[in-house]
């Protein structure tokens, strides 16, 4: 497979299945930015999250790009990077770390995900907004009127060839199978729309039992250090039971003492208070 082939079809394949915004072999910036094969962002002013998509059909050309650090111009661009190879050709083990791995299978005309990038913030600069609204608005305009053109005289030589009936019966057959494509994107953008809530789902559940975890950590140590245990080790509930009751324990011994001390201060302040004919009194009567 040619590479451009496998690029326009890549276009049409995450054009119809997510409805982002596509551009093909664009410049994103000044001369001598780079030009990602396919450009994609979601249509939101605040998130538009935009991905470069970098296509080969080769094993040398893969690695050139790889040991030269191409990709990595594309981040001042894109908050990630998709690697997109006929099936077979990589494994995701060969694909530089935070980079995101699809292939295109051939056979069933399918493309699948091997590996998801690791998505970073990017602001884009006006200017770069600006490019992308006029390069893509002139892109589109140019390409569905190749698009139409091409059909218009295709339609012509049939309709020449083989007739008015035969003609429309082909045709009608043609967007038959068009259709029946339509619907099968929708499915599949359908299906990783719900892939995509459940990975979100998942992530969030994990970061709320992450919370629980950490607070139960922290709760659990502020108790071991107030019954002067070791908050970096781990104890039973028995283990922690016995330490309750020894410091219960030992603060009922405190008391009996203290009480036994206050009550020893009290004779003692009495005798301090006392008259010195008491204290005679208290020496003859001792006597």
């Amino acid at each position: 497979m040619r590479h451009d082939e496998l690029m326009i079809r890549l276009a049409d394949y995450l054009s119809g299945i997510s409805g982002r915004m596509m551009w093909t072999d664009m410049q994103l910036g000044p001369s001598g930015s780079p030009r990602p094969d396919v450009y994609a962002m979601d249509k939101s002013f605040m998130h538009p999250k935009p991905v470069a998509y970098e296509v080969k059909v080769s094993l040398s050309d893969f690695r050139s790009d790889v040991t030269k650090g191409k990709w990595q111009s594309y981040l001042e661009f894109a908050g990630a990077v998709i690697f997109v190879v006929p099936k077979g050709l990589i494994t995701k083990n060969d694909v530089p770390n935070g980079c995101g791995l699809m292939t295109y299978n051939p056979e069933t005309d399918t493309f699948a995900s091997v590996k998801k990038p690791t998505l970073h913030p990017v602001t884009l600069p006006q200017r770069v907004m600006l490019k992308l609204l006029i390069d893509g608005v002139d892109r589109a305009h140019q390409v569905n009127r190749r698009r139409m053109l091409d059909e218009y005289q295709i339609e012509a030589r049939v309709r020449k060839a083989l007739g008015d009936e035969v003609a429309a019966a082909v045709f009608d057959v043609r967007k038959a199978q068009q259709t029946r494509d339509y619907k099968i994107r929708q499915i599949q953008a359908q299906i990783e729309g719900e892939e995509k809530q459940l990975e979100a789902i998942r992530e969030r559940k994990n970061q709320a039992r992450r919370q629980v975890d950490d607070y139960a950590k922290e709760a659990y140590g502020e108790i071991y250090r107030i019954l002067g245990l070791d908050p970096d080790q781990n104890f039973y509930t028995h283990q922690i039971q016995r330490r309750i009751k020894e410091l219960a324990d030992a603060l009922c011994r405190d008391t009996a003492i203290a009480d036994l001390e206050n009550q020893i201060d009290q004779v003692r302040r009495g005798l301090e208070r006392a008259t010195p004919m008491e204290k005679l009194r208290k020496a003859g009567g001792a006597a």
